[in-house]
């Protein structure tokens, strides 16, 4: 799945647009899955007698089902036999349900996952006989089905059948759910859809929800007859007219290949679709939306078949299945999910219209499809064994998208904007205590549920890139295939992984070096000096707060690591020169020509570390810059900005060092190393907001644009992919720091729209909506409230909210955020979102932590505290506060609603943040506010 840049809440990068952050997630967002109520399954009956205790036979204390949450390895699923009856008038569905199982030892009970389903039958069969059922009944705490057995099962095969209803209509949009749009003629048209993962599957059918618990399925799926179809992973085998009543058909597919329960996917809709692109190796690509939306799905089709294309080439293993279908659905948790043959995508994340979609929205597209089909190899063909591996199927996609996109769309450079669309975020968030290793144990759903975050997705991607750099790319591909080979249609572990990659790695030890990466948190710092002609490394843990106290032994490795360092010189600048750094190495060194002025290391930032020079090598690199930029590669000098920025905050280097480092920015024309600039400019703001320094901050900013916006910058019309996207980043970063021009232009632009119309272009409305917005009355508002409810294109709604969000005017956000409660003005899938949007105001920060505590129950109520945006809402509003009155609220808010869910580690990264903001307003603020007085002009644009 996706992280949308869910990434999102953790201040993933976004072209310099703030709340971008928002709109590109990896998100990666997931819904919750709230505890079942025990006696919510008071009416359920099974085949025979039936009890709701189970004292009689088994003491609690000893049953198999209340000391495990893991399903017992003794009942294997070979082939499900589904068959679901979506009613989309009254919202209800029905499952008849046959699994075929293999039974490994003698054994009296069977457990199964379900949840929210009321279970009418449960019946078992061997050889042709029925086992009599002693009872069947729930277990909510692990979400089982229990049957208790008068007799025990033979070793051999075995058949549990089920019936079973559940409800469509539900607050949170995963299992089985019903998805609403309206018509051209308004008319509200239902669809019922599906959303599996992680443990999501128990709420539409009983099944082993489990990803080793790969098995075969035969779907079947009732639709109403006349222009609604059914979609699954698998072609349609039949069709019944008629059945099971009249203006209903039953539609069959094929038997699917063995699959885990979270990639089964089930639709009913009125969709369209286009015609059929076929690959090249010869199955059909399709596309399907809704009314009005289908033509916007052509560049979506158009990167799948050129990317799946890339992958069976690349993989060296056909695509096992006999189509491959992509859909956008109305309401959808997630930024998209792999499931096998059908890959589902929230609308923002897949539609593409040239002329009303910006490139940011295009490069969206094109990441989140190209993310999804590497899953048909990482992830559905080889699945991780357990959740603690989720790494294996995300980092693997998150690394896969950029290099096929590098093959798709080679003018792009996707392998610089990797830096700031994942690198550096990960870095940021890995460079605190609380932060984890990307293999962690993990068992209930909560926990399964956080783990889908930055250091699976994005850390997990970066030490997939470095390692790659290590082995060489031949090397690297041959290994990957040797694996996808020996563990295709099964599952796999890590180790698993590095074995195969290790027959193609030489002297390197695989497992040795990545252990130090992903089986403990955190990253090092490289410190460089030179001495002559020798250029000397040792390494350290780097965190943002370099005093805080943490104990070594934490870790298995003590927080040292195997680094592959590498680095360019002036004498060769287009060459590399590397060498290794042991993890139990005092240090080491590498021998440069004594005429050499600067070395650069790490290059282009393929290692997962971050690196420090001595004073004068600093000021080496900094003259390089300001003399000839261009002699480094733009991933060179977006790094040295991410290291100096970040080595100022936690005191390895003086503030003057840094900005002495911009000071190259008016030659800079490259938009990664500006979104970067931006990124930790807006950084630097948010901590300075409100002290003295801050005044002169802005205009500090503002002199470092005098050169770089101009009337051309606000000219986006026919301009290839990056100079657009250096446009956008710099009107954003211009309109946030006031510089005026900039301002007035999107007032001027917002303001022609509402009198004629005419909008601004696709790649400016963003900024536009937002700057725009700021300073307007209520009329204003209202009229753009107005046109958001009558837009059609989610994308376009999305920076819609933007501008509703960033009024100052307490009074109007209080209203905004009120508004966003009834799902009839803002689906479910946007309702952090907005929350998110108003927090990113400074006026409007202290309104979204307000809300936040005021509505807190509500929302627990709503959403449950399984939902993973939810679980990590908190570290989203509150990053920002700085003061111990505002750390004291937020731990005083914990202590009164002490159940976190899926929020733990992020009420971890909230109190650690705020903490280190403490600290640096202490240390910094006032030295930086007398700095600034002293350097900044006193000419102003």
């Amino acid at each position: 799945m996706s992280l949308m840049k869910v990434s999102l809440l953790l201040g993933m990068a976004s072209i310099g647009l703030t709340i971008a952050v928002v709109f590109l997630c990896y998100s990666l967002y997931t819904y919750t899955c709230e505890t079942n109520d025990a006696s919510s399954y008071n009416k359920t009956t099974s085949s025979t007698t039936f009890s709701p205790l189970m004292s009689s036979t088994l003491p609690a204390s000893e049953a198999p089902w209340e000391k495990d949450f893991r399903l017992s390895p003794d009942i294997i699923p070979k082939l499900y036999e589904v068959k679901l009856h979506p009613d989309l008038i009254t919202g209800l569905f029905t499952c008849e349900e046959k699994i075929s199982v293999r039974v490994l030892s003698r054994v009296n009970y069977i457990y199964l996952h379900i949840d929210r389903l009321n279970v009418t039958k449960s019946v078992v069969t061997q050889n042709g006989v029925n086992i009599p059922v002693k009872s069947a009944f729930s277990y909510p705490k692990n979400q089982y089905w229990v049957i208790t057995l008068e007799k025990s099962l033979e070793v051999g095969e075995c058949t549990l059948e089920f019936l079973a209803d559940g409800n469509l209509r539900k607050q949170d949009i995963v299992g089985f759910y019903e998805s609403r749009y309206k018509a051209a003629n308004n008319e509200t048209r239902l669809i019922a859809t599906s959303k599996f993962e992680p443990t999501y599957a128990r709420q539409a059918f009983p099944c082993f929800d489990e990803p080793s618990m790969k098995a075969k399925f035969l779907v079947k799926l009732v639709k109403p007859k006349d222009k609604y179809i059914a979609l699954s992973n698998m072609n349609v085998k039949n069709s019944i007219e008629d059945s099971p009543g009249p203006n209903q058909t039953t539609v069959e597919f094929e038997v699917s290949v063995p699959m885990s329960t979270y990639l089964v996917c089930f639709i009913v809709c009125d969709f369209n679709a286009l015609p059929s692109v076929k690959s090249t190796q010869g199955f059909p690509v399709n596309v399907y939306a809704r009314e009005g939306q289908l033509e916007n799905m052509k560049y979506a089709q158009d990167i799948a078949v050129k990317s799946i294309n890339f992958y069976v080439e690349y993989f060296g293993i056909n695509y096992p299945l006999p189509k491959l279908d992509l859909i956008a659905i109305p309401d959808f948790v997630s930024g998209a999910m792999e499931h096998w043959g059908l890959v589902t995508f929230r609308e923002a994340s897949v539609l593409y219209k040239k002329g009303s979609s910006s490139v940011v929205n295009m490069k969206r597209v094109a990441m989140t499809t190209s993310h999804e089909l590497a899953h048909m190899w990482f992830g559905d063909l080889v699945t991780m064994g357990w959740w603690n591996d989720l790494w294996l199927n995300e980092g693997f996609a998150s690394y896969m998208q950029y290099k096929s996109l590098a093959k798709v769309e080679p003018s792009w450079e996707v392998d610089t904007m990797f830096l700031t669309d994942m690198l550096h975020s990960t870095l940021q968030l890995d460079q605190t205590l609380s932060s984890h290793p990307i293999v962690q144990t993990v068992s209930n759903p909560d926990q399964i549920t956080e783990i889908f975050d930055v250091i699976s997705y994005q850390k997990g991607s970066s030490v997939i890139r470095m390692l790659e750099n290590m082995m060489g790319a031949d090397n690297f591909s041959k290994g990957v295939n040797s694996y996808l080979q020996e563990f295709q249609f099964k599952n796999a572990e890590t180790n698993h992984l590095w074995a195969h990659l290790q027959r193609f790695a030489g002297n390197m030890s695989v497992t040795q070096v990545m252990d130090t990466y992903t089986r403990q948190m955190g990253f090092p710092l490289i410190t460089v000096k030179k001495n002559g002609d020798q250029i000397t490394f040792t390494q350290q843990r780097y965190l943002a707060n370099s005093k805080a106290n943490y104990d070594p032994n934490d870790s298995p490795f003590k927080y040292t690591w195997h680094v592959y360092i590498t680095m360019t010189t002036s004498d060769a600048p287009n060459q590399t020169l590397s060498t290794w750094l042991y993890r139990n190495a005092s240090e080491a060194s590498i021998s440069v020509p004594a005429k050499t002025t600067w070395v650069k290391v790490n290059r282009h930032q393929v290692g997962y570390f971050r690196v420090n020079y001595e004073p004068d090598m600093w000021k080496a690199l900094i003259d390089q810059l300001i003399t000839d930029h261009t002699v480094l590669d733009p991933r060179d000098r977006s790094n040295l900005l991410d290291d100096a920025f970040n080595l100022a905050e936690s005191e390895h280097i003086g503030y003057n060092t840094t900005f002495s480092l911009m000071k190259y920015l008016s030659k800079e024309d490259h938009f990664v190393p500006w979104t970067d600039v931006y990124n930790k400019l807006a950084r630097l703001e948010d901590k300075l907001y409100g002290t003295d320094g801050h005044a002169n901050f802005q205009k500090y900013v503002r002199s470092l644009l005098r050169d770089k916006i101009t009337t051309d910058t606000w000219v986006v019309e026919n301009k290839d992919f990056l100079e657009v996207n250096v446009k956008i980043v710099l009107n954003d970063l211009g309109c946030n720091f006031g510089v005026k021009t900039c301002l007035s232009k999107a007032e001027e632009l917002l303001r022609k729209w509402f009198k004629t119309g005419e909008k601004p272009d696709a790649d400016l409305r963003g900024v536009v909506y937002r700057y725009g917005m700021e300073n307007v009355g209520k009329e204003e508002w209202d009229q753009m409230w107005t046109k958001f409810k009558e837009e059609a294109n989610p994308q376009e709604q999305l920076k819609m909210l933007g501008g509703l969000g960033s009024v100052k005017d307490i009074e109007q956000l209080e209203k905004f955020l009120e508004m966003a409660k009834d799902e009839k003005n803002i689906r479910s899938q946007d309702y952090f979102t907005v929350i998110i949007i108003v927090a990113n105001n400074p006026i409007g920060l202290p309104v979204a932590w307000k809300y936040l505590q005021n509505n807190w129950d509500n929302l627990v109520k709503r959403f449950g505290l399984n939902h993973r945006v939810f679980g990590r809402i908190i570290p989203s509003v509150c990053s920002k506060f700085k003061t111990e009155d505002k750390l004291k609220e937020v731990e005083d808010f914990f202590a009164k609603h002490p159940n976190a869910g899926a929020g733990a580690a992020g009420r971890k990264q909230a109190l650690e943040t705020i903490q280190n903001n403490i600290k640096w307003v202490n240390k910094h603020a006032k030295p930086l506010a007398e700095w600034l007085e002293q350097n900044v002009s006193e000419e102003d644009v």
